[in-house]
């Protein structure tokens, strides 16, 4: 046994440790974005509306006069709740345990730590998140979407009615929101000058979200 024991301060011992080591980090960078890429997928706005089975369950409450997502789907990014439950936070957690296998094996050459570093520097890790970071943005513009819909009822719930009533009747004048008028959509916006917005706030959102992340794991 001692002929074929190891200088472990060889060379060729340095050398194959690194060896070893790039497998391990290939092997558990290609298992977190597969993971990612399917996270990705998950909430991509187009699968969700061909398979009908939605990732997260999400209902609209009204609340102090205003329609609101429950869960939300985001917060602002300036502000710290350590109680957020938004499909943002969600995804941003499920995504950081994807990560967090970088913590649980113990490194080959040193017998200590981990290999979190050296996943954080994969560019396909950035890759997978710029996935995630474009089809959350798309799902959340799609909600937006979605309940701009109720705009034109937000009488319902915001004016008194007997009042309205009251005034339609001294006045004669048919009230603003019961007007016939044509609908415009979201999308009949000025499309060059909204996709130039979408791409900076894209930008953004990433850097916010890979960074938040990588810092956190």
């Amino acid at each position: 046994m001692e002929a074929i024991r190891p200088d472990k301060k060889s060379q060729q011992w340095l050398d194959y440790q690194d060896y070893v080591n790039s497998l391990i980090i290939e092997g558990m960078t290609t298992a977190i974005c597969a993971s990612m890429d399917d996270l990705a997928h998950q909430i991509n706005f187009d699968h969700n509306k061909e398979i009908g089975v939605p990732m997260f369950d999400v209902k609209i409450d009204l609340i102090d006069e205003e329609l609101n997502f429950d869960p939300p789907i985001s917060i602002p990014d300036n502000i710290e709740d350590p109680n957020d439950r938004s499909i943002k936070s969600i995804i941003f957690n499920i995504a950081a345990d994807f990560i967090k296998i970088g913590r649980e094996m113990v490194r080959i050459d040193t017998g200590a730590g981990d290999y979190i570093c050296e996943i954080k520097d994969q560019f396909a890790i950035y890759g997978s998140l710029s996935k995630i970071t474009k089809n959350f943005k798309e799902m959340e513009h799609q909600c937006d979407v979605y309940i701009q819909q109720y705009e034109e009822f937000s009488f319902l719930w915001k004016e008194n009615l007997d009042e309205s009533f009251k005034a339609f009747i001294e006045s004669g004048a048919m009230p603003e929101h019961m007007q016939t008028k044509k609908k415009k959509r979201p999308q009949d916006d000025d499309d060059e000058m909204e996709d130039q917005d979408e791409e900076e706030e894209d930008d953004e959102s990433f850097g916010w979200f890979s960074g938040k992340i990588l810092t956190d794991v």
